[in-house]
């Protein structure tokens, strides 16, 4: 039934779908990074599935985006919640591919990223602006360009003495997993009020 499901609306049917906002969240596919600091982004797109009782459709739906993604409707708007999966540095692939796809524009995105700048438990909502060194923002904002809202979750700071490679590829310890699941929950409920109420409103709420 779900594969039947997706090929309806990514298939050969596909023409009439269209979303009005592609949710990126980034990360690095495979078991040994989930949990790590670095796919804090999947989570989220995890928690919004969860949330909107989506279902990430077979990859093969999205060949060339190279990704898994799941319709959700939000405030009477239909949404697609991504999950590239070309690995953070390439993240940009899948943006672009989608973009593509549905006509849209980089500010029809929202990308979700770590920051390790940021205490763990805090996010900070952007409307635009540079990657700030961020791999994954670098990549996307070299492929669509950088007139796209971001949503920054943090997992700082980053320990005295410890490589940033180290860091973000690391899981979260001890208090930090308790810690890094309610920054989860915050960041999907603010992305929820972001899809209702548009971005300048979140970042007054939320930052």
């Amino acid at each position: 039934m779900l594969g039947a499901f997706f090929k309806k609306l990514f298939g050969m049917g596909a023409k009439d779908f269209k979303p009005e906002l592609l949710i990126f969240g980034l990360g690095n596919p495979g078991v040994k990074y989930s949990g790590t600091r670095h796919n804090i982004g999947f989570d989220v797109i995890d928690g919004l599935c969860e949330l909107s009782g989506s279902v990430p459709g077979p990859k093969e739906y999205f060949c060339e985006a190279e990704c898994r993604a799941a319709v959700c409707g939000a405030g009477g708007k239909p949404v697609l919640l991504v999950k590239p999966l070309t690995y953070m540095n390439l993240s940009g692939e899948s943006a672009a591919a989608l973009v593509r796809r549905y006509q849209l524009t980089a500010a029809e995105c929202l990308v979700i990223v770590d920051d390790f700048n940021i205490p763990l438990g805090k996010i900070r909502f952007r409307k635009d602006g540079t990657s700030g060194g961020h791999n994954g923002l670098k990549s996307v904002s070299a492929a669509i360009g950088c007139d796209y809202p971001r949503l920054r979750v943090g997992i700082g700071p980053l320990p005295a003495g410890v490589s940033v490679t180290s860091f973000v590829l690391g899981h979260f310890d001890g208090q930090e997993r308790e810690e890094s699941a309610e920054a989860v929950k915050t960041a999907v409920a603010a992305v929820e009020f972001m899809i209702n109420s548009g971005i300048d409103a979140a970042m007054n709420k939320y930052n």
